[in-house]
């Protein structure tokens, strides 16, 4: 699922925040809104605050980590844009397994989430602008391991993420 508002339609689009996404039965979501946000600096020009944890409530992560449970159910992540150098054109999230050993290859790509352009289009690109994610456990249980979720946006990686599941 995606969601996407920008700080002109925000209080507009509240009721109506929820927008969709590509998404499978991996269970995995990704979504879009303006809100103001606490900044730090990324690549590209881009300002951008990442944090991932196992619950948000009000796009907001309730408590930040970065070492997970094998047994907990979703992992949240959530990334506060507030500036860019132009309009949002595109923009994913990428879930990688960097190591998880023989559970899978290196570096294997868990899945990639876009948000559709037509979302971006309708509300001009414009910042500030939080994004957020979930992964949920896969059937056969997490691989124990080092994971990343990565942020792109305009076509270029603005944030990487580092995280464990042990």
């Amino acid at each position: 699922m995606l969601r996407i508002l920008n700080g002109a339609a925000a209080l507009a689009l509240v009721a109506v925040a929820l927008l969709a996404c590509k998404s499978d039965k991996s269970g995995t979501s990704s979504r879009a809104s303006a809100s103001a946000a606490a900044t730090a600096p990324a690549a590209s020009a881009f300002s951008v605050k990442a944090e991932l944890g196992t619950e948000v409530k009000d796009l907001r992560v309730v408590a930040p980590k970065t070492t997970f449970d094998k047994d907990m159910t979703a992992i949240f992540g959530v990334w506060e844009v507030s500036t860019g150098p132009g309009p949002l054109a595109s923009a994913k999230v990428k879930w990688i397994a960097e190591d998880v050993g023989d559970a899978a290859p290196k570096e294997t790509p868990i899945r990639t989430v876009e948000i559709e352009q037509t979302k971006l289009t309708e509300l001009g690109g414009k910042y500030p602008m939080t994004i957020d994610s979930s992964l949920t456990r896969p059937t056969k249980g997490w691989p124990i391991g080092k994971y990343r979720v990565e942020l792109e946006l305009n076509g270029k990686t603005v944030n990487s993420t580092p995280f464990t599941i042990s």
